[in-house]
């Protein structure tokens, strides 16, 4: 008998998780996967196959079964070598939220400024506060009315849990000005408004 070194693992997820619009995303093609069971996905695995073609004919079969048929653009086959170790540094959770300064950017177009905010979120990921971030930033237009999103968000993870003193954010720039011309041209170029 051929020794097996590489097997295909045949998944299948039926999405319940929403996005920050409000909408279950689903897969969008072939090499696309992602799920979250935590927010309600339901991941199955439906068997490893020796080969990808046997995986697609598990495919084919499970999509006429209830549940799979209702979405049958989500099955992923993972490729996966035999014997080789995974994991081989250890592990750091990701459970625990950790919380985030996001900042977002916004025109005012009466008063023709600018605004830059950084708010906190206790998010899983960057992408996810951002996402978060960017959903408030809509609904803060929304409420101004005159005011649109620039469509520029930064993220800053935070270290521990804020509190006093704790820094909400950071953005580090390469330059080679001098201290007061970096400061002119970046934060006091005379057109700011504060408070």
């Amino acid at each position: 008998m051929a020794r097996v070194d590489r097997v295909f693992l045949l998944w299948h997820v039926h999405h319940r998780a929403e996005d920050e619009n409000g909408e279950i995303r689903h897969f969008t093609g072939p090499e696309d996967y992602w799920s979250d069971e935590e927010a309600g996905d339901d991941v199955k695995r439906l068997g490893v196959y020796s080969s990808r073609e046997l995986a697609q004919e598990r495919i084919t079969q499970a999509e006429q079964l209830p549940g799979f048929r209702d979405e049958p653009d989500c099955f992923h086959i993972e490729e996966a070598a035999v014997d080789e170790p995974e994991w081989t540094a250890g592990y750091v959770t990701a459970s625990s939220p950790a919380w985030y300064g996001v900042r977002c950017v916004f025109r005012h177009r009466l008063l023709g400024v600018y605004e830059e905010r950084v708010t906190l979120w206790a998010a899983r990921s960057l992408d996810e506060a951002i996402g978060r971030a960017e959903a408030e930033a809509r609904e803060y237009c929304d409420a101004l009315g005159d005011v649109a999103y620039v469509d520029f968000a930064e993220a800053f993870r935070m270290e521990g849990t804020p509190g006093e003193g704790g820094e909400v954010f950071s953005l580090m720039r390469e330059s080679g000005l001098p201290a007061g011309e970096y400061v002119r041209r970046f934060f006091a170029t005379g057109d700011e408004r504060t408070g």
